[in-house]
């Protein structure tokens, strides 16, 4: 309710219950980049007189990867655009 709520330790165990319920290490990355922008919005309108979150440091994504991610063979580009062209309306 109050930014004064706000703590480091409090931030690290959310993190921590969301790793327990198997979120990613990136995804857990992304929630702490947003609650570090927010602290540090408070601190740049002068809201807030510091960060409490400013020394928080994300995980280490290639520890835990989830997709590995790669370009598209000719065959699946092809397929692709075919399926684009031919396909119907999705979702409007």
């Amino acid at each position: 309710v109050y930014f004064s709520e706000i703590s480091a330790t409090r931030v690290q165990r959310f993190l921590s219950e969301l790793r327990d319920l198997g979120t990613s290490p990136q995804t857990c990355n992304h929630y702490l980049r947003a609650m570090k922008q927010f602290a540090r919005w408070m601190v740049t309108n002068r809201r807030a007189i510091e960060s409490p979150l400013v020394h928080l440091e994300g995980e280490n994504v290639r520890v835990d990867l989830r997709r590995q991610r790669r370009e598209l063979t000719d065959g699946e580009i092809e397929r692709l655009l075919q399926t684009a062209r031919n396909g119907g309306t999705c979702l409007g």
